[in-house]
């Protein structure tokens, strides 16, 4: 029997009721979507109740949603696992609580789905700019091989929000063995799925809106380093994981790494000291690879001002 659920939208959420409701709001505003082509489960790890008196007035309105609130918080990565093992739908998405997607959007990506049923992955286009709306009749996208969608994709593989996964193709993955420990378990899902599926989708018009500055709430370096690429180790190999570990080794570099930093100086969130600290992880992290000294080093010698744009040269020149 034919799955007509194509897909299972998932969000975990811990204590942010007022983005869950923007969320929800945008979600099922003028909803022109038959209900049953779609899924919206919630994973609520809050030690409150402010989120499920949001959900309440949508599970009256909407017969698509289904609400766990669990006793206790299990962790982000334990309610990613849990929704995704309750998940009915063909595809699945783990969209952040501070992200959301608004309706006619996901009208068009279902469509989209809908004609690409054996695609693997899909990764959407996201923006900060919550007045970029998509008025077209239809998203703009392109099928690649792994290897070019993998490379493309490459450091927005770690943003949740912004993959679709193809749950047919996890059919063989025992889905509660982690084989390490880590903040982005979609990674080895998505790692798994790349030794069976051979298409891929990017989709190049903004579907996802995001929260800017986002407070993170974990170790960047740690993440964004140890973290990062002890997960891509473990679900790639061959030239495609040698490529991508240096292709997301220079994206760090060249880019998040020193944007980060340049934010924390401009808006004063930590201190000198703090930023000098992480440099330090860095360096002993990436410490063989030469793009460190011409990207992240100058930083502790050139005033913000000029790293700024030192840095937006460098990003030119690397095409980054």
């Amino acid at each position: 029997m034919e799955n007509n659920l194509l897909l299972s939208i998932c969000i975990p959420t811990y204590n942010r009721p007022g983005f869950l409701s923007i969320l929800l709001t945008k979600l099922y505003t003028d909803n022109i979507i038959d209900l049953s082509k779609f899924e919206v489960l919630i994973g609520d790890n809050s030690d409150n109740f402010d989120s499920k008196i949001i959900v309440d007035d949508y599970l009256i309105r909407f017969n698509n949603i289904i609400y766990s609130k669990h006793a206790n918080n299990i962790g982000a990565e334990d309610n990613f696992q849990f929704l995704l093992n309750k998940s009915k739908g063909i595809f699945f998405l783990i969209l952040g609580d501070d992200d959301y997607i608004s309706n006619y959007n996901l009208f068009n990506l279902l469509n989209i789905l809908s004609n690409n049923k054996k695609v693997g992955l899909v990764n959407l286009n996201r923006t900060y700019n919550k007045n970029c709306y998509f008025t077209g009749d239809i998203f703009r996208y392109d099928f690649y091989s792994k290897d070019e969608y993998f490379v493309l994709v490459n450091l927005w593989l770690t943003h949740i929000s912004s993959n679709i996964i193809n749950k047919s193709y996890l059919h063989n993955l025992q889905l509660d063995k982690m084989p390490v420990k880590t903040q982005f378990p979609h990674i080895f899902w998505m790692g798994f799925i790349s030794k069976f599926a051979t298409e891929y989708i990017i989709i190049k018009d903004f579907v996802i809106y995001c929260t800017p500055r986002n407070s993170f709430g974990y170790d960047i370096f740690n993440t964004f380093s140890k973290d990062l690429f002890n997960i891509i180790n473990v679900s790639f190999d061959g030239s495609l994981l040698l490529d991508l570990k240096n292709k997301i080794s220079n994206v760090l570099l060249i880019n998040f790494f020193p944007q980060y930093l340049i934010d924390n100086k401009l808006n004063s969130l930590y201190s000198n000291n703090s930023n000098v600290s992480l440099i330090q992880n860095i360096f002993r992290y990436f410490k063989w690879n030469w793009v460190f000294y011409i990207s992240v080093l100058p930083f502790l010698f050139l005033p913000v001002f000029f790293f700024r744009v030192y840095n937006k040269l460098i990003r030119i020149f690397f095409k980054y």
